[in-house]
């Protein structure tokens, strides 16, 4: 989004978000759960996002 976002004219600042897997015990965090699921899936949108704001026009 933030290349759509300096596409507009706009100069936003990326912010990194936490790590929500620092929280968890260390060998917990290779369990397979529900929750690393969704965010699989979140992930996946975002880099299907890019080639498709592209070809939109809406980033560089």
């Amino acid at each position: 989004s933030i290349a759509a976002f300096r596409a507009q004219g706009w100069n936003a600042i990326p912010a990194i978000a936490p790590d929500p897997r620092l929280a968890l015990p260390r060998l917990t965090r290779w369990y397979p759960t529900e929750y690393g699921l969704a965010l699989s899936a979140e992930i996946v949108h975002e880099l299907a996002g890019i080639p498709y704001y592209r070809l939109r026009g809406w980033s560089k």
